[in-house]
């Protein structure tokens, strides 16, 4: 299976259902390619950090670099093989499975229409 397949499948289950605006977004982007996301079991979702959930027998993790790593997930590869990312300020969601880093998904929030008010 594509691994690029099943890192959406992962981070959909994950991620299903939550409330915050980059969870949804994630759910919509695997729907819109198509993607069956499985169905999650259990979970804990930690403000601020990211979800730990049970989804086909497997301990997923979805969530900033600092709760995989909490977790005891190395994400040095990612920067190994793609050194750009530290500096071009990218937003990235981590995820693994079973203590192993799969990969990130990229996310920009978009602006809102109050932003220039706000400003």
């Amino acid at each position: 299976q594509n691994s690029e397949i099943r890192l959406l499948e992962l981070a959909a289950a994950a991620e299903k259902r939550l409330t915050h605006p980059v969870a949804a977004a994630i759910v919509r982007y695997a729907e819109d390619k198509g993607v069956t996301i499985p169905p999650r079991g259990e979970w804990e979702y930690q403000v601020g950090l990211g979800v730990r959930a049970e989804i086909d027998g497997e301990i997923v993790l979805v969530g900033s670099d600092r709760f995989l790593r909490s977790c005891g997930v190395s994400t040095d590869r990612l920067y190994e093989q793609h050194p750009e990312i530290q500096n071009n300020g990218a937003s990235l969601i981590y995820v693994a499975s079973n203590g192993e880093f799969l990969g990130a998904i990229e996310y920009t929030d978009p602006l809102r229409k109050e932003s220039r008010d706000v400003i």
